[in-house]
């Protein structure tokens, strides 16, 4: 992985020379996929999981006003309700482009959450 903040790497958070057979303009990688007589693949002894995406930073919460109504009997009451949904509207990135013979390798194309969403309800409780 590259160094820096995850806006400053969208287009490059993955280093695609760190990959061996892979070229720096985003070409198809160098190496045979499939090998004379289709006996194997050629992709090296990289094992799973050696590279993690951006992290999740989500902040939901809610504000709650209940007002009694006498009317509707002793626990009758009226509730407004404001909930925040990803409420610093912090940018959540998807995992980088993992297919070597993708252009797109190691790129950043999108983001895996809604931006800020707000929400009213109200509601009466008998």
């Amino acid at each position: 992985m590259t160094s820096g903040s995850v806006q400053s790497r969208l287009n490059g958070y993955l280093n695609r020379l760190c990959f061996s057979g892979l070229t720096a303009t985003g070409g198809a990688p160098t190496w045979a996929v499939i090998e004379a007589g289709s006996t194997a693949t050629n992709f090296g002894n990289s094992g799973p999981g050696i590279a993690f995406g951006p992290g999740q930073n989500n902040s939901d919460f809610a504000i709650i006003k209940r007002t009694p109504l006498r009317f509707l009997g002793e626990s009758g009451n009226i509730e407004f309700r404001t909930e925040f949904f990803n409420a610093f509207n912090h940018p959540q990135f998807n995992n980088p482009n993992t297919s070597v013979s993708n252009p797109a390798f190691g790129r950043i194309t999108g983001t895996s959450v809604n931006p800020r969403i707000i929400q009213f309800g109200l509601k009466v409780n008998f």
